[in-house]
């Protein structure tokens, strides 16, 4: 593939767009977005890195009926809020609200305000059917939105009647048997807000929370003959915290939501119509051709809204769609047998879910024949698992024997105890025994990262689930995955998480996490900072854990997908991205700066020196100990300089072509951050005795001063444009011209440099003229 520099896109701006005067020897560069007002920078800032990164323009991306605003997406806009938000003088993060455009073939994202008030919030969702996050800047100091979890408590009981055609008598055996499946299904929603700064460190929060949940659920019992019950309930609450929130991993933790929320209660599932009814117990239905298993499939819906202000400002808001879906069938009745699922139970009541038919498939399966049994006492259970697993109040053993001989009278059996069993002349009777059964359904969503958890990916990556089986009886409380009130078990910063004894294979590995960032207090943000690529090192990259990529190391695949659902967002290709903000953030004339494919030893020299590194001197560094360094500044004489510049020259000799296309290229050189000479790597130096500065503090000062080939200088010359390019001997060349920085034509092809320089002459046109030199390998 050609490879074009992107370093640097040099325009010429003509009188009848812009009024731009080109003199010889000036350059002229792509345009940097104004800072003021913060929706220009934003949106004319995240259209380029969409279309760096992903190939999109910012309004091409549909919202309905086709959603598109994925993980990636979202994380170029978080990591463009926390670009501007670097340079704020705001006490608050920068909040940052989409806002959509209804075409003929959908709804596309058209912009973004910039608007932290919390008044205006209803009025901006009611705009926003579709789900999307505000964008809110990750800024250090806040408290955080934390925890969503969903448990869902079902409760299925199987109960069987015998039918008989005239009253009871010894040896006259009944002539049907029915069945019925009871089920009760209740909602537990808790969410949870998390300071998450030591009070010990930064001291506790300064001023007066006040949180704001809602949610609404949709849950609704489907199966393959369509749609069983549904219901829409909500749940509201407000949380006001005063002034001294405390914080750290064991405190800080917030629960403005915990509450439970009915759906079915005791409600008789109808196979006939496939319905649920909450009629009377014991209507069974009849004439049922055999003994069918019910088919459920239960989802639950949930839109979340979590709003965390201070002082009427957004300083944080969750918009969270959150969906699960069980099949009960496979979980409860047909699949699982839950009481084996329990553990400690014996073999004979295990039995009673044994969906196996040994008298063909309209017969009784195994478990009901068990039931039968137990219910007529042929088996023998004790009293404590006849009360466990079944809801009757059965309070004795004699409760139970007389329960079993009324039974077994109504049958046309012998009792058998001496109890005195009354006549039963009806000619129905529900069998003593009717099992229960009870699965707790646990759904969580958890940020690992504090600051990263605006959408259900950020979350733990997508719904963590747990299925609990529990007696009958036995009520389901914050049974795991759930965390509310405590750590997540997802946190993991560098060390992974300081609570769990399991050991994390990528704890110590700077490819996916930031190294001795420890929690949010070990954050060192840029603030208030004029625009420079100096700093770029120190932004959060919107992935947990992470600032914008700057180190040699590439995570391998498998690793990267443990920690981000999308491949998109490796952090090697933060590359190219800091290579293109460099480009904008950069005020130094780009004939000034090095090369990254220059091959002079002295150039490098003169390039690096008077640059500062960190040399890391703590002999014995232990986890979350004082880091100590040494400053150094590079000199001609640095006896580092040489294995640098060897490096350079290898990685740049093993690519395509023997040359670098593009700066990112350069940046994956190991010399420069993570294989530095000046850097003990040594035992316990990577995972205890650095930082990420100490990695990143080298190539973070070369954005500054390297390019990329070639540079085009474009100047006036009458009804002509006369393009100089500075470029490589030795290497072939396309110039390329285009009106929009999207579309490119080809101008002219090959050129061939000579003493670093070819030159061109086209046409001047009306409007912006854009051009670029591309590398033809």
């Amino acid at each position: 593939m050609n490879q074009a520099c992107h370093y640097r896109r040099l325009r010429l701006l003509l009188p009848v767009v812009w009024f731009a005067l080109l003199a010889g020897g000036t350059t002229a560069r792509a345009a940097l977005p104004p800072l003021d007002p913060p929706e220009v920078f934003f949106t004319n800032l995240a259209d380029r890195l969409l279309q760096q990164q992903l190939g999109l323009r910012l309004t091409e991306i549909q919202v309905a009926p086709t959603n598109q605003y994925e993980p990636a997406v979202h994380r170029l806009f978080q990591v463009t809020a926390n670009l501007y938000d670097a340079t704020s003088t705001n006490e608050f993060p920068a909040v940052f609200r989409p806002w959509f455009e209804v075409r003929s073939n959908g709804v596309f994202l058209a912009g973004f305000t910039n608007d932290n008030r919390a008044s205006t919030v209803d009025a901006w969702l009611e705009t926003n059917p579709y789900g999307l996050p505000m964008v809110i800047a990750a800024r250090p100091g806040f408290p955080n939105f934390n925890e969503f979890t969903l448990r869902s408590d079902v409760l299925v009981q199987r109960k069987l009647q015998i039918t008989r055609t005239a009253p009871p008598r010894i040896g006259i055996f009944p002539n049907a048997t029915n069945q019925m499946y009871v089920v009760g299904l209740s909602n537990f929603l808790g969410v949870e807000a998390w300071n998450s700064h030591d009070s010990t460190v930064s001291g506790p929060y300064p001023r007066a929370v006040t949180l704001s949940v809602s949610n609404l659920t949709t849950l609704w019992m489907s199966n393959d003959l369509g749609w069983q019950t549904g219901r829409v309930l909500t749940a509201s609450a407000t949380t006001n915290i005063a002034a001294g929130w405390l914080g750290g991993i064991m405190r800080g933790f917030a629960v403005p939501m915990a509450t439970n929320q009915g759906f079915l209660s005791n409600a008789v599932y109808r196979f006939a119509n496939n319905t649920f009814d909450n009629t009377s117990t014991n209507a069974f239905e009849t004439n049922m051709p055999g003994f069918p298993l019910p088919y459920w499939i239960l989802a639950v819906s949930n839109r979340l809204q979590v709003l965390m202000t201070d002082g009427g400002r957004l300083i944080d808001f969750v918009l969270l769609d959150a969906m699960q879906s069980t099949d009960l069938h496979q979980r409860l009745v047909g699949g699982v047998n839950p009481f084996q699922a329990i553990g400690g139970v014996s073999a004979t009541m295990a039995g009673v879910w044994n969906t196996n038919r040994l008298l063909g498939p309209s017969g009784p399966t195994e478990g009901i024949r068990r039931q039968m049994d137990i219910s007529l006492g042929n088996i023998t259970t004790s009293l404590a698992e006849w009360r466990s697993f079944t809801l009757s109040p059965t309070l004795s053993q004699g409760a139970k024997d007389l329960a079993i001989d009324m039974f077994r009278v109504f049958w046309g059996f012998t009792q058998l105890t001496t109890n005195l069993i009354q006549t039963n002349s009806s000619l129905a009777m529900v069998a003593p025994f009717n099992p229960a059964a009870r699965l707790a359904i646990a759904t969580t969503w958890q940020a690992n990262d504090p600051l990263i958890h605006h959408r259900a990916s950020d979350l733990n990556y997508g719904p963590t689930s747990n299925y609990q089986y529990l007696r009958p009886n036995q009520p389901a409380t914050n049974i795991a995955p759930s965390s509310l009130g405590r750590l997540n078990s997802s946190y993991s910063p560098w060390s992974g998480n300081p609570l769990s004894s399991n050991t994390d294979p990528s704890a110590h590995d700077r490819s996916v996490r930031d190294p001795h960032v420890y929690g949010a207090d070990d954050w060192d943000f840029p603030v208030n900072t004029p625009l420079a690529p100096g700093w770029l090192g120190r932004v959060h990259r919107g992935t947990p854990w992470q600032t914008l990529y700057l180190k040699a190391d590439a995570a391998p695949l498998f690793t990267w997908l443990q920690h981000s659902p999308e491949a998109r967002t490796h952090p090697t290709n933060d590359w190219r991205l800091v290579a293109l903000i460099a480009s904008l953030f950069n005020t130094n004339d780009p004939r000034a700066l090095t090369s990254v494919n220059t091959t002079s030893a002295a150039v490098w020299a003169a390039t690096f020196s008077g640059l500062t590194v960190l040399s890391n001197s703590l002999s014995n560094p232990t986890l979350f100990t004082q880091l100590q360094f040494d400053i150094d500044t590079i000199t001609a004489a640095s006896p580092q300089l040489a294995p640098l510049v060897d490096g350079i020259s290898r990685h740049r000799t093993a690519q395509p072509g023997q040359y670098f296309a593009e700066v990112a290229g350069f940046l994956a050189v190991p010399e420069l951050s993570s294989a530095s000479p000046w850097l003990n790597l040594a035992d316990f130096q990577p995972s205890h005795g650095l930082n990420d500065e100490a990695y990143e503090l080298l190539p973070s000062q070369l954005l500054a001063l390297v390019r990329a080939d070639p540079v085009v200088l474009a100047t006036r010359a009458g009804p002509c444009i006369e393009l100089r390019c500075q470029a490589l001997d030795g290497y072939a060349y396309r110039v390329e011209g285009s009106a929009s920085l999207t579309n490119w034509v080809t101008v002219s092809e090959p050129h061939f440099p000579t003493n670093g320089t070819f030159t061109l002459t086209t046409p001047a046109t009306n409007g912006p003229q854009f051009f670029r030199a591309v590398w033809l390998p």
